[in-house]
């Protein structure tokens, strides 16, 4: 959930928006560290439980997937992302 939670934050200049006035939030989200096997050091973060929150809200929010766009050329069949 870490992972999907920072692709949320980070895709394309981010894509979840959070108002200045929860200070909680942002500084969880500012003193959060991620453990090298990609779990959440809590004792190292700030409000380790609003962060805990802010994940499982995030959990059902799915970025769409690029459209495949099939390309023929005289080598074969290749196959890119739109974007």
């Amino acid at each position: 959930m870490l992972a999907h939670l920072k692709g949320l934050l980070e895709y394309q200049d981010g894509v979840v928006a959070i108002h200045p006035r929860h200070e909680k939030v942002i500084t969880s989200l500012r003193t959060a560290i991620e453990k090298g096997d990609g779990s959440l050091d809590k004792e190292s973060t700030r409000y380790d439980n609003v962060f805990d929150a802010l994940r499982l809200s995030a959990f059902r929010w799915q970025l769409k997937r690029a459209p495949k766009i099939v390309r023929r050329s005289s080598f074969g069949i290749t196959e890119t992302r739109a974007w």
